[in-house]
């Protein structure tokens, strides 16, 4: 499986060349890489859990574009889906960013414009006589420090409440003086039950409307244009359709098996 993503570096090609190698070859990722200066970085992609690789490749290409870089990152993985190239192609920018700050942007490149000799730029295209010596420190390697929060505030203890004073118990009352239950009061006499309401009459139904008259079948038709086709006819007179031949619906020309009684395409008893 192969898969192509595109960006757009703000920043000279070598400098965006160095950022990536940088990131490459140091943690987390530590990858040994075959490079092409100012043009190509490919490294091997091991087995991994966290992006769903049973290994690969990475191959990187850098071409001018205005007054940034065009980056073209390609992956050639072992299986057919499911890589999670795009998370890992995510982990390598950020690398490179926490390295070289500036500014990048998914974009949409012909990637085989990478590979044109006219777009591959060389130490010599930049430097024509020798590079320019910088004394600069050597590179660290990346290593992601979350950030610290700052401790909370001491808050001062609140100030101890003396326990409020025990209260005595209240002194027990006597229980009340048991009351007599009150006499039985008679049951109410039965009320008879209302009587009976008759049924209302039964409604006679509606009359039944009798059902529309079936339209007599025109004839066979032709199943491309619906002319109505003549006994004996093997082209549409109309369009010059040809006729299917054998046993057919009578309605819409739809060709029919022999033991088929009704129209599979309009639903017609067959004749």
């Amino acid at each position: 499986m192969r898969r192509d993503l595109c960006y757009y570096v703000e920043a000279r090609i070598d400098q965006v060349y160095e950022a990536y190698l940088n990131a490459a070859t140091h943690k987390p990722f530590e990858r040994d890489c075959a490079t092409e200066p100012y043009h190509s970085i490919s490294f091997g992609v091991n087995f991994s859990f966290k992006y769903n690789m049973n290994g690969g490749s990475c191959h990187l290409h850098f071409m001018p574009c205005g007054s940034g870089t065009a980056v073209n990152m390609r992956f050639s993985i072992a299986q057919a889906g499911g890589a999670r190239y795009e998370r890992y192609a995510n982990d390598l920018n950020n690398a490179m960013l926490a390295i070289f700050p500036v500014l990048l942007r998914p974009a949409n490149y012909d990637v085989e414009d990478f590979l044109k000799p006219e777009n591959q730029i060389t130490p010599d295209h930049l430097y024509p006589t020798a590079p320019p010596v910088v004394n600069t420190p050597p590179a660290q390697s990346f290593v992601y420090t979350p950030p610290v929060a700052e401790a909370a505030p001491i808050v001062e203890a609140a100030p101890i409440v003396e326990a409020a004073p025990i209260v005595e118990a209240a002194p027990i009352v006597e229980a009340a003086p048991i009351v007599e239950a009150a006499p039985i009061v008679e049951a109410a006499p039965i009320v008879e039950a209302a009587p009976i309401v008759e049924a209302a009459p039964i409604v006679e139904a509606a009359p039944i409307v009798e059902a529309a008259p079936v339209v007599e079948n025109v004839g066979r038709r032709c199943t491309s244009c619906g002319n109505v086709l003549r006994e004996g006819d093997r082209f549409c007179a109309q369009c010059g359709s040809p006729v299917p031949q054998g046993r057919a619906c009578q309605n819409c020309g739809t060709a029919a098996r022999e033991d088929d009684r009704f129209c599979g395409f309009c639903g017609t008893r067959l004749q």
